[in-house]
């Protein structure tokens, strides 16, 4: 079986809220990762920032992104629709998506994923993480009083199955098949949930503000 074509997308925006050049902080790291993925036919950067113009290469390729699709309300999906229209991405091409704030990665899990959608009949691919907060000891305040979001009598831990979150870790999908996708690249048809084992989880810090950055540096110096 011949091995599908497979590009990377890092979308890095210019203006960050709470942490002021955080992307450019972080690129790097990404790139370095990358450059180990001999599968990645293309990397591709797509940004209203010309700074990443400097990362050209024969593999690195710059997209400059339009303003209207660099709010903080714009969605991932609608930035990868308008990426795929826009360089004549073919149907049959999967996009690999790299958030440059999510700086940990495994190779491991990455390697898993790209010989599951090679071997089997995947169009969509995204990790999950074991959630530390059941959605049925979740609830929502209207009116100063405290309502369920899902109504249950259940008191005792041991008797909540086990409660999973969707995470941009690893995120893969076919190009074609993003007009199936939620805003969150996620379908329950056609996503395979790709499980994140605990003793990683813990690693999976998404770098948002100044102190995200300080603890990520923190855990870098730990393990090395």
């Amino acid at each position: 079986m011949k091995n599908k074509k497979i590009i990377a997308f890092i979308p890095v925006r210019k203006n960050s809220v709470g942490f002021k050049n955080k992307n450019r902080k972080l690129i790097l790291n990404t790139l370095k990762f990358l450059n180990n993925l001999n599968y990645l036919e293309e990397i591709y950067i797509s940004s209203d920032d010309s700074y990443y113009e400097k990362f050209i290469n024969e593999k690195i390729i710059f997209i400059k992104r339009k303003k209207s699709l660099s709010k903080s309300t714009t969605s991932i999906k609608e930035v990868l629709k308008d990426f795929i229209e826009k360089n004549k991405i073919s149907k049959n091409t999967y996009i690999a998506l790299f958030y440059v704030t999510i700086p940990f990665k495994n190779k491991t899990h990455y390697t898993k994923s790209i010989n599951l959608i090679n071997n089997k009949n995947i169009l969509s691919l995204c990790s999950f993480i074991e959630s530390h907060v059941h959605p049925y000891n979740t609830y929502y305040l209207e009116k100063n009083r405290a309502f369920q979001y899902i109504k249950n009598n259940i008191f005792r831990r041991q008797d909540l199955s086990k409660a999973f979150m969707q995470h941009h870790y690893v995120c893969i999908f076919k190009s074609s098949i993003l007009k199936y996708l939620n805003n969150e690249l996620f379908s329950n048809k056609y996503t395979y949930p790709l499980i994140i084992e605990n003793k990683f989880r813990e690693k999976l810090i998404e770098i948002d503000s100044i102190e995200d950055f300080k603890m990520y540096k923190k855990i870098e110096n730990f393990t090395k």
